[in-house]
């Protein structure tokens, strides 16, 4: 079976983690897969449409084609595949007070009817199909199984809380740095920030990593408890993949995440992580890990391992993937 995958950008995350990090894996399963980048100009798309009618399956990531675009992919032989890892048909910061976008939804519906099936991160994202009858495929972005893994026994001195992510969702960590700090004022800790930019809190004693792809994974198995805070309970973000949250699991971290979409189905609260309820707040899910230490950290990240190694490496999620294109060509 050949497959065209057709990436936003390589350097863009999530392009990265879905599409050309699974292809290594799918090829090990028969599936001969080629990336490329979706071209920037309509008769580059020309090109490519034309060529990829040797193949025998297109995977289009994440790509909301406009009308022009949708015509030449309608023209195209075989079937297309449409994968997705946010919610793409709304804004992610309110515009007159609403995530709403009818440009966004337009052409959402137009891709999603466009396409043969649809392979996306999680169950929220996969009842936004309009077409509830199209072939689906809930694909959680696979992380890395080896990792560097954090030893709770190895280390000493104050507990590291950590928080990784690109500089434009800093806003995310700022809301929970109150909390933080008030709990820094009871416990000593130190905030571990892994990002492309830097980040301070008054209160707080922070240590900026710069992130880099090389580097990511031993800086992340180097935190004691990790944090996923959300903006809020929006729209877009309970489209989020939990992503954070799965790397600190990979390197055996304890995650805490607020109890918003896919958080709520990764992390079983208490027993591979906790969920912070909108109700109670951070400072109070905060105090109860840190009272506990580094004994209960462990537990909590060797439970988050095992959830990893069992649904959320690359090598299992690649059979899904393989299985779930040749359903939709009629092999078996």
């Amino acid at each position: 079976m050949r497959v065209l995958a057709v990436i936003q950008r390589p350097e863009l995350a999530s392009s990265r983690i879905r599409v050309t990090d699974m292809a290594p894996p799918l090829r090990r399963l028969g599936v001969d897969c080629e990336v490329v980048a979706y071209p920037k100009s309509i008769a580059g798309l020309w090109r490519l449409v034309a060529s990829a009618a040797a193949s025998d399956l297109v995977w289009l990531q994440k790509k909301l084609p406009g009308p022009a675009d949708v015509l030449l992919w309608r023209t195209l032989r075989v079937p297309v595949v449409f994968d997705f890892d946010d919610a793409v048909c709304f804004r992610k910061e309110p515009r007159w007070g609403s995530h709403r976008s009818i440009t966004r939804e337009r052409r959402f519906r137009r891709m999603t009817g466009l396409a043969a099936g649809v392979t996306c991160g999680n169950r929220y994202l996969a009842e936004l199909v309009p077409d509830a009858t199209k072939p689906c495929l809930v694909y959680p972005s696979p992380v890395p199984l080896d990792v560097p893994r954090h030893d709770y026994a190895a280390v000493a001195g104050p507990l590291v809380v950590g928080w990784i992510g690109g500089g434009g969702n800093l806003g995310s960590l700022a809301r929970v740095a109150p909390a933080l700090a008030a709990a820094a004022s009871r416990q000593e800790l130190v905030l571990r920030v892994i990002s492309d930019r830097p980040f301070e809190f008054a209160g707080l004693r922070v240590e900026n990593v710069p992130w880099s792809l090389a580097g990511q994974a031993s800086a992340v198995a180097g935190l004691d408890l990790g944090l996923m805070p959300l903006r809020g309970d929006s729209p877009f973000d309970r489209g989020k993949c939990s992503y954070k949250v799965l790397q600190y699991m990979a390197a055996g971290v304890a995650p805490a995440a607020d109890a918003v979409g896919m958080n709520q189905e990764v992390i079983r609260d208490d027993e591979n992580g906790r969920l912070v309820p909108a109700e109670s707040g951070w400072f109070e899910v905060l105090a109860a890990l840190l009272a506990a230490g580094r004994p209960g950290l462990a537990r909590l990240g060797a439970a988050g391992r095992r959830a990893a190694e069992e649904s959320f490496g690359y090598d299992v999620n690649a059979g899904r993937l393989a299985g779930f294109f040749r359903t939709l060509l009629g092999k078996s």
